[in-house]
């Protein structure tokens, strides 16, 4: 057991720590693409987000719906790929644009600044923000967005989850108070709710709900948007991979395995 020498933050941010080992690895494809980007055999540079929704560990197993969906198209199209895992999106980004890396496969949506700077891939699947609240600690819940005028709300840097609570905060009409002056990811963030450290968070549905079931005592009821796309993003520039990324994806997307990694990680 953990001591009591830890605080909840320290334990939440060690909990994603403890996977960041597990990212920097060699993957070698089994045959030869045929597509204008890898035909010579190149490796292909991928990012991917540290979270229970892209990928995770499940004792000895590494999973997730992101990770299984880029696993099935390297067995389909025999592609060399290296991985690296972040847990900060504003570091991935910043590899994406200085070319470090060729596709960063994440759970961020598609806002206009990241379409005007990057290119994305179709829609793979939809989420949307929900609030995420303590039901043992917090006695007076948040059942509707106009509630939280001139409470907290706690986002992650760096994502459109502070920008939807600014737009949210003019649209009710009542100042909002939020605080996105950490560094903690979504996942931290959900963490601490349920520990009691911090009041309320908010964060995207699918990881809400991954997370739920490990910390019943958290409620993640209030809706704060509608549904958001989300997409893998690739360099900027490089349309011939993003096309080709969109064929694999559009493929897989009528097969019966994507609906069973649908089914398995409550993707709906």
């Amino acid at each position: 057991m953990v001591g009591s020498t830890y605080t909840g933050r320290q334990l939440a941010s060690l909990m994603i720590l403890l996977l960041l080992p597990l990212f920097f690895v060699n993957c070698g494809g089994k045959h030869k693409d045929h597509s204008p980007h890898l035909e010579r055999g190149d490796t292909l540079r991928v990012g991917i987000e540290l979270s229970p929704t892209t990928v995770s560990t499940m004792g000895d197993t590494i999973e997730g719906f992101s990770y299984d969906i880029l696993n099935y198209l390297v067995a389909e199209h025999g592609f060399n790929h290296k991985l690296k895992g972040y847990s900060n999106m504003k570091e991935a980004l910043d590899d994406l644009r200085k070319g470090h890396i060729d596709l960063l496969v994440s759970n961020l949506p598609l806002t206009i600044p990241l379409k005007e700077e990057f290119l994305a891939t179709k829609p793979i699947y939809t989420d949307r923000i929900v609030l995420v609240q303590n039901i043992e600690t917090d006695t007076s819940l948040v059942k509707y967005p106009h509630e939280l005028a001139g409470k907290e709300v706690w986002a992650a840097r760096e994502t459109s989850v502070a920008e939807r609570l600014r737009n949210l905060s003019d649209e009710i009409g009542g100042d909002i108070i939020i605080n996105d002056s950490t560094d903690s990811s979504e996942e931290e963030l959900l963490i601490l709710v349920a520990l009691g450290e911090i009041e309320r968070a908010a964060v995207g549905l699918i990881r809400a709900r991954a997370l739920s079931e490990h910390y019943p005592q958290i409620d993640i009821s209030t809706e704060l948007s509608f549904s958001q796309f989300k997409c893998w993003l690739i360099a900027p520039g490089d349309s011939i991979l993003c096309d080709t990324i969109d064929c694999w994806l559009d493929n897989f997307k009528e097969k019966p395995e994507f609906e069973r990694l649908k089914q398995k990680y409550k993707i709906k």
